[in-house]
C-alpha cells in the first residue's frame, strides 16, 4: 500500500513538474538565429531584428542592437535557422525529472521480489538515477532541434516564407 501511495505521489508531482514549464512567462521570447549564406561557409549567427522586402536585419548583440546589426540581402540567403534561447537546457532538466520520476515509479512498482537483499525504495532511487542519464541526453538533443526555412536566394521565395519568419523576430 506504501509503494502505491508513493508511486501516485511521484506521479502528480511530475505532472505538477511539467505543467509549470509549459506554462508561458511575460519574458520576450529571444530565438537565436542562424543565417546560411552562399558567400560563407560559417554563416552568420544572431537574432532577427527586421525583415524588410529584399533583406534582414541581424543583431549579434541584443544589448548593442545599433552597433551589432548587420543587412544581409536575400539573393545571398539559402536557409534560416531558428532555435528559442535555453531550449537545449530546458529539454535536458525536463528530461531528466522525466526519466527519474519514471525510474522511481519503476523501482517502487518492482518491489522487493524473491530473495534479493534491495528494497524497493533503494530500487526506486537506482531506477530513477538510471532513467534520468539518457532522459537529460534525450531531452538536450530534443531541444537542440532547430526550425528551419529555405530560403534558396529567391525573393520570391522569401516573400512566401515571410509571415513564418515573424514570430521569430525579436521585438522590445
Amino acid at each position: 500500500m506504501k509503494s502505491i501511495v508513493v508511486g501516485v505521489l511521484l506521479i502528480v508531482l511530475t505532472l505538477n513538474f511539467s505543467i509549470a514549464f509549459s506554462q508561458k512567462s511575460e519574458r520576450e521570447k529571444i530565438y537565436k538565429t542562424w543565417v546560411k549564406t552562399y558567400s560563407s561557409r560559417e554563416g552568420i549567427k544572431g537574432i532577427l531584428i527586421e525583415t524588410k522586402d529584399t533583406s534582414i536585419l541581424i543583431a549579434q548583440s541584443i544589448h548593442d542592437l545599433l552597433n551589432t546589426t548587420s543587412e544581409i540581402s536575400v539573393s545571398d540567403i539559402d536557409k534560416l535557422q531558428f532555435r528559442r534561447k535555453g531550449r537545449a537546457g530546458k529539454g535536458a532538466l525536463i528530461g531528466a525529472a522525466s526519466g527519474l520520476s519514471t525510474g522511481a515509479i519503476i523501482g517502487f512498482a518492482v518491489g522487493r521480489r524473491g530473495d534479493q537483499d534491495f528494497k524497493s525504495s533503494e530500487k526506486a532511487v537506482g531506477f530513477g538515477i538510471a532513467l534520468a542519464i539518457p532522459g537529460s541526453i534525450i531531452g538536450a538533443i530534443i531541444g537542440s532541434i532547430k526550425v528551419k526555412i529555405p530560403i534558396k536566394g529567391n525573393i520570391q521565395n522569401y516573400q512566401l516564407q515571410k509571415k513564418k519568419l515573424a514570430p521569430y523576430i525579436y521585438a522590445k
